[in-house]
């Protein structure tokens, strides 16, 4: 039932990056949720993703 993953990306323009779509509900409709934490050089935040809310606001 959980699958725990974790991704790291690199931005060289981070300043320019506000937000981060989230598109694996359309491709795995049995996906209800996602519980996501992330972190830049100046933030960090958690937020429950799902199928009507894919957005990772990284401000």
């Amino acid at each position: 039932n959980d699958v725990t993953a974790y991704y790291r990306y690199n931005c060289e323009n981070m300043s320019e990056l506000s937000s981060i779509a989230v598109t694996v509900f359309a491709l795995f409709p049995s996906i209800h949720h996602i519980r996501s934490m992330w972190i830049t050089d100046t933030h960090q935040g958690a937020v429950t993703l799902s199928g009507k809310n894919n957005m990772i606001s990284l401000r």
